[in-house]
């Protein structure tokens, strides 16, 4: 993944604006083509990229079409997808929400270690989404819930050793 930052940087070193865009566009998901800007299916505006990011709509065009002229960097913006993160639906779900704040979110075994935390007390995970540590600058890894964790099970996991903080969503 960092070699992805590194030729991202390279490629598009002379705009900071085209970086930005590309960063925004890997951490929605949205998959470029020559048509154009992807969620899924759904065409996304270039305008709207661009307001977002915070640029131009010339720096959406043309960042699309620099990801398009490097075949490594194609090779993963021409496939990402958008997914469904529960993490705000979830109270009206009745499923429970814990965020954990890891020490080092590039550390392996981060997720195993919580994961079991939480199966060894009889909760069922949902859903585990993990921000990457090489575009957030505070990574999370966001666990849905069958329910709420009880207090035992939210000690053990302030405990483990890679954990630096852990955070419960209250409907």
């Amino acid at each position: 993944m960092r070699d992805l930052w590194k030729l991202l940087d390279e490629s598009l070193s002379r705009s900071p604006a085209q970086r930005r865009v590309a960063r925004l566009l890997f951490s929605l998901g949205l998959r470029v083509s020559p048509e154009g800007i992807f969620a899924g299916e759904v065409r996304v505006a270039e305008a709207e990229v661009a307001r977002r990011a915070g640029v131009d709509r010339r720096a959406v065009v043309a960042t699309v079409q620099g990801l398009l002229g490097v075949p490594e960097l194609a090779a993963v913006f021409t496939r990402l997808w958008p997914t469904v993160f529960l993490k705000e639906a979830a109270p009206a779900l009745g499923l429970g929400v814990v965020e954990i704040v890891a020490s080092d979110a590039s550390e392996p075994g981060i997720l195993q270690e919580v994961a079991k935390a939480v199966s060894d007390a009889g909760i069922s995970i949902r859903q585990a989404i993990a921000d990457d540590p090489y575009l957030a600058e505070e990574a999370r890894l966001t666990l849905i819930l069958e329910g709420e964790i009880p207090g035992e099970v939210l000690e053990r996991l302030r405990r483990l050793p890679q954990v630096k903080s852990v955070v419960v969503h209250t409907k």
